[in-house]
């Protein structure tokens, strides 16, 4: 959504807070792209461990969000896709409790609570 965060979230666990940024590819992402505001660094749910120019690679070749509103696959800027391209993600604003359930249902951890 122009305006906000895209976000990617990927799978690779470590053990040190800040892994080889290597191993975080478009190829291991937990969940699709999401869109958020600044509210969870705003809050101190987020915070910034590292900072690195993204290299050829680091962002998918074209992304691809589900718009329910219209019905259609669209991509960042709300163009209207020919079809869905994976990963696909929704075309709504995600706050960290959505990101929360996104990330707990990818790890098959139960919900939290309102």
């Amino acid at each position: 959504m122009p305006g906000d965060d895209l976000i990617y979230l990927y799978g690779h666990r470590s053990k040190e807070k800040v892994p080889d940024l290597g191993w975080l590819t478009v190829d291991d992402l937990l969940v699709p792209p999401k869109f958020i505001n600044r509210q969870p660094w705003l809050r101190g749910y987020f915070e910034n461990v590292a900072h690195a120019p993204l290299e050829d690679g680091d962002v998918l070749a074209r992304h691809c969000f589900y718009n329910p509103a219209k019905k259609v696959y669209v991509n960042g800027r709300g163009d209207v896709l020919p079809e869905r391209i994976e990963p696909c993600g929704f075309f709504a604003l995600d706050s960290y409790l959505t990101l929360d359930d996104a990330i707990s249902e990818a790890l098959g951890v139960a919900l939290a609570s309102d």
